[in-house]
């Protein structure tokens, strides 16, 4: 079905940009509530053991892995319902979690929150990406995915206070409640224009093979920093809760600035260019931390300063992403952008498995090394991405 682009007027575009501003960083704000206490949440409030946390874990990967499917969704429902949809999944999510007494409680809250943000964050970059000019795209783009890390620094700020005076579990309920209200404003935004009409379904065109490719090498890259990198800080170089928050507090700051920063420099330069210059210094950084003396001072600070670097360059989404501009029509941005995120999560369900079969025969320099190489295939994949020229805002 072909939709033709119906461009809101300014006010009710001003409007429509608040409240997905609004709504994404509300959404982060809860992600990073469950993502930052959810280890400690399971084993000393629900009393979970290890391998119940592992349920949790793969519980949480499932929605991120057939997002693919909001494609065919977006084919029959309007994307307002869905975006009111996806958030109203996503405050059940955090409600439930916040009620919960025994692991059923908590596998039937992480499924839905999961599923709430896998498939609201498509429907978020779709409009931005619509409702963005050619020109600024990746530069608007940069600005609404800073967000997430500023709501990640505001919630350990958060944490600090109500976990200092045991009130998790009503955050998590305040949360919830507030994102079921939430979800009737942006509903109510999202009606009319091309917001109240249907989408396309699944798209394989040649032009979106980079765009797939590159969410799967970031997947990839994700998975393997997190998993091997990161808790390096605490095996190695024995750093406490206290320090591994604070870490985490600056890699977000660094990270406000890097979505910014990355967003303008492509729109002012060739972005194919400045993501295959990202992914260069990614590899980089996965060599450097070869080199890293642990249990060592020097050690430890080269790690950090690896680290803040590392948050940086993750801001390298918003070029992907913005890519889909001119390299599809309207139509079909909801479902790419689902499709890519299938691939993004399928690449975190698959590298930790690769990862520790290669750690466990032939070392951890050798899952370093394997950072680089996939890092390069990215850059190299950034090379097929087809630029058009620019057009005026």
């Amino acid at each position: 079905m072909v939709i033709k682009n119906q461009i809101p007027t300014a006010p009710h575009k001003k409007k429509l940009l608040k409240a997905v501003r609004f709504s994404y960083f509300s959404v982060f704000l809860g992600h990073s509530l469950w993502r930052s206490t959810f280890y400690n949440y399971s084993l000393e409030v629900i009393k979970l053991d290890q391998s119940e946390i592992s349920w949790l874990f793969s519980v949480a990967s499932i929605p991120g892995i057939f997002a693919f499917l909001l494609g065919f969704i977006a084919h029959k429902v309007p994307l307002y319902i869905l975006a009111c949809i996806t958030l109203l999944l996503f405050g059940t999510g955090l409600l439930v979690l916040g009620i919960a007494i025994d692991n059923r409680g908590l596998l039937l809250g992480t499924f839905i929150l999961s599923l709430g943000f896998s498939w609201y964050l498509p429907l978020a970059h779709n409009i931005y990406i619509r409702e963005g000019s050619h020109r600024f795209v990746n530069r608007a783009l940069g600005r609404l995915k800073s967000l997430g890390p500023l709501a990640a620094a505001l919630t350990a700020l958060l944490i600090y206070f109500f976990n200092h005076n045991r009130l998790i579990e009503p955050l998590f309920v305040i949360s919830g409640c507030s994102l079921l209200l939430i979800a009737l404003v942006v509903g109510k935004s999202l009606q009319g224009s091309y917001y109240h009409r249907n989408c396309t379904a699944l798209n394989f065109s040649p032009s979106l093979y980079p765009f797939y490719l590159l969410n799967f090498i970031s997947g990839s890259r994700s998975a393997l920093f997190k998993t091997f990198i990161i808790t390096q800080f605490v095996t190695a170089f024995h750093l406490s809760i206290f320090n591994m928050s604070l870490l985490f507090l600056a890699g977000n700051i660094m990270g406000i600035f890097g979505y910014r920063i990355l967003g303008v420099l492509a729109d002012k330069y060739n972005p194919v260019n400045i993501l295959t210059g990202l992914y260069i210094i990614v590899a980089a950084l996965f060599g450097c931390f070869g080199f890293v003396e642990v249990e060592s001072e020097f050690g430890l600070r080269l790690a950090m300063v690896l680290f803040l670097i590392d948050s940086i360059l993750f801001g390298s989404a918003v070029i992907t992403d913005a890519y889909l501009k001119q390299a599809d029509r309207g139509a079909y941005i909801v479902s790419d952008l689902a499709t890519g995120m299938t691939f993004f999560h399928l690449a975190g369900f698959l590298l930790p498995i690769a990862g520790n079969l290669v750690w466990v025969n032939f070392g951890n320099d050798t899952v370093l090394t394997l950072g680089v190489i996939i890092s390069l295939v990215g850059a190299l994949a950034s090379r097929f991405m087809t630029i058009i020229a620019r057009q005026p805002p």
